[in-house]
């Protein structure tokens, strides 16, 4: 009475045999149901609408879906069942996010379109160095012109409404709140350079930025007739290091380019009183990945000669190694100190030297302390400090 089975007669006696089913899928169970063979397949379901579950070799396997939609400015998950892309906040702003970043220095990466793009760099590019290493208040004046302060240019033409700086601070210690941009020299109508910063510039301290001013800022202020520009003006900043690639005049369609790129030959200065000098100098690019030059005078193995109020000067070799002669003049008698600062202003070599009216001599030995770069001299008289910028050599 078994429909699942099947009866043969063998030597008289009834033998009833099992229908066997089997259509060969592990991903199947296999019954026989009043005669007929039935293939149920295998279900898996794991309860998670973030799953494709299956079957596989009569094994139920469970693969996420993965939601990808290519922009390295959202993030992607799954979320029941659905793809979500939720973008990142300040993506692409004025740093490149890790995400664009492909470690390599020589290339610039952008995101575009949601895209990273990586572009090689050929050459580096010429930028002017600004050091102040002591705490006080100083100044860069830039002019318009290599020939000095006072050719006066028209920033307005072509409807120009902004002022926009392209910076970078290196090591990572200037204090923006301390640092003011000043046209011509004016001391009322100036802007705090980190009143101005782009939004989340605090991920990535010493990457190039372009920092905004309009013309708006600066009330009662023309501009078509700027011959020179303050930048940075230090109001009590410490000490700090920054370099300046670009100045420009922006927003019509005559945008006037003030210093940076073809243009980096203009007259500058650090002056703003004896002792309180902002070092600044050309930095030269060169191919991606060399070492930074030096102008033709910082490279020369000679004697740095220099007036001053406190007499005249020669401080020489430049560059130095392990030893460091500084002459000078002095109208008087005292006692003088010779320091060797690095550029976040920290002594590092120190000498007294009892002066008298005439010429007076002191050498500095170094044995192999001072790593290789930029630092300055300091004589001191007690009522007049003079600087000057030095170069240790390997």
């Amino acid at each position: 009475g078994d429909l699942c089975t099947i009866g043969i007669c063998v030597e008289g006696s009834c033998i009833y045999e099992p229908i066997v089913c089997d259509d060969g899928d592990l991903c199947t169970t296999d019954a026989c149901v009043d005669g007929e063979c039935v293939y149920t397949p295998i279900v898996c379901n794991d309860g998670d609408l973030c799953t494709t579950d299956a079957c596989v070799d009569g094994e139920c396997v469970y693969t996420p879906i993965v939601c990808d939609d290519s922009d390295p400015c959202t993030t992607d998950a799954c979320v029941d069942g659905e793809c979500v892309y939720t973008p990142i906040p300040d993506c692409g702003g004025p740093c490149v996010p890790f995400i664009c970043n492909d470690g390599n220095p020589c290339t610039i990466d952008i995101i575009s379109g949601g895209v990273c793009t990586h572009t090689p760099i050929v050459n580096d590019p010429n930028y002017l160095r600004v050091v102040n290493f002591q705490q006080s208040w100083r100044k860069l004046r830039i002019g318009s012109t290599a020939s000095g302060l006072w050719t006066k240019v028209n920033a307005s033409a072509g409807g120009n409404n902004e002022i926009c700086i392209t910076v970078r601070d290196p090591l990572g210690t200037a204090d923006w709140s301390r640092l003011q941009f000043r046209p011509q020299g004016s001391t009322t109508t100036f802007v705090v350079i980190g009143d101005y910063l782009p939004a989340g510039i605090e991920d990535c301290p010493t990457d190039w930025i372009e920092i905004c001013f309009p013309y708006s800022a600066f009330p009662g202020r023309t501009f078509t007739d700027i011959s020179y520009i303050e930048l940075p003006f230090s109001n009590g900043a410490g000490a700090f290091e920054i370099h300046i690639l670009k100045v420009e005049f922006k927003g019509g369609t005559t945008p006037y380019l003030f210093f940076g790129d073809t243009k980096t030959n203009n007259y500058h200065d650090g002056q703003s009183g004896s002792g309180s000098a902002l070092f600044a100098e050309l930095i030269v690019g060169g191919p991606c990945g060399v070492a930074p030059k030096m102008s033709d005078s910082d490279l020369n193995t000679g004697i740095h000669n220099m007036s001053s109020e406190i007499g005249n000067i020669q401080v020489y070799p430049i560059p130095f190694n392990e030893m460091l002669k500084v002459e000078f003049e002095a109208g008087g008698e005292g006692q003088a100190f010779v320091r060797v600062l690095d550029i976040l202003g920290q002594v590092v070599k120190t000498e007294s030297i009892e002066y008298v009216t005439g010429n007076n001599q002191v050498t500095l030995q170094f044995d192999g302390i001072l790593a290789e770069g930029m630092y300055f001299l300091q004589l001191d008289t007690g009522d007049k400090v003079e600087h000057i910028k030095l170069y240790k050599s390997r």
